[in-house]
């Protein structure tokens, strides 16, 4: 991951982590929104090649994409414990933030206007990660091999639910069986 001179310090790394524990509701898409707008618009310590490459090593292990990727990213930028910093201060606020809402839900999701607000919420979250989807495939679709690539991938999870590790591992392989005789 190409990383800056001026590297943020653990403080900062952990109140960027924070922010995003407490606000990245919709999943990693919009995790993936916020460390980008943080870490390469805002204070350009990466770029988001570097983002991109941290998100598909995340992709392809088990568990949870968002604090393995900050993780990745924190490792990138201040070491295992920058990653360590990250993830933790990821998890924690989002962990408090989710057992609150259960509660809540499971007290209040009867009311109508609670559940109407519910809807209301899951259809920012769909906004959040459509525009995440838009922005990153930007990023890395530059040429029609890639397009129909992240076509089929798509194809293939919606029609068999495939775990994301395979189509992953699966592009990757496709990708560099492909790209490995061109020049």
């Amino acid at each position: 991951m190409p990383v800056s001179e001026d590297r943020p310090s653990l403080a900062a790394l952990a109140a960027i982590s924070l922010r995003i524990g407490l606000v990245a509701y919709g999943g990693p898409a919009t995790a993936i929104l916020l460390l980008e707008h943080e870490l390469v618009d805002r204070r350009k310590v990466t770029t988001k090649e570097g983002l991109l490459q941290s998100l598909t090593i995340s992709r392809a292990l088990p568990g949870s994409t968002s604090p393995q990727l900050l993780f990745s990213t924190g490792y990138h930028l201040r070491g295992v414990l920058g990653g360590t910093i990250m993830a933790a201060t990821y998890l924690i606020p989002s962990f408090m933030v989710a057992v609150l809402l259960t509660i809540g839900i499971l007290r209040f999701g009867a009311n109508p206007w609670v559940a109407k607000a519910l809807r209301g919420v899951a259809v920012g979250a769909v906004g959040l990660i459509f525009a995440a989807v838009v922005r990153l495939g930007g990023t890395i679709l530059k040429d029609p091999f890639a397009w129909f690539l992240a076509a089929v991938g798509c194809a293939l999870s919606l029609a068999f639910r495939l775990e994301a590790s395979f189509l992953v591992i699966g592009g990757g392989l496709i990708g560099w069986a492909v790209r490995r005789k061109s020049p």
